[in-house]
């Protein structure tokens, strides 16, 4: 959200920062703990799991950014729709586990 938002380049960078130790952390530490928690039998396959959720994450948001691109036609909007649409698809995931 702080990068759809920013009003200056300073802001920009120290979110994209935030942004990026945030991912590259969970992407690292979920599946040392589920290798870690899951049963012997299941951890193989819980981290592919885990695995194919990251993937089909950067493939939605692959789609996503190219129907904003397609859809959004002023130029100094659409890379802001690009970052903020980000915090709206972990909502509607978890909305569709409600």
């Amino acid at each position: 959200m702080g990068c759809a938002t920013a009003q200056n380049i300073t802001f920009f960078i120290i979110a994209r920062i935030i942004g990026g130790v945030g991912v590259g952390m969970a992407i690292l530490v979920a599946p040392m703990y589920i290798a870690e928690i899951a049963p012997k039998n299941l951890r193989g396959l819980l981290v592919t799991f885990n695995q194919l959720n990251i993937v089909l994450g950067i493939s939605i948001a692959y789609f996503s950014n190219y129907f904003i691109l397609k859809n959004v036609t002023a130029p100094d909007m659409n890379w802001r729709w690009m970052l903020g649409i980000g915090l709206f698809q972990p909502d509607c995931i978890s909305f569709c586990f409600l």
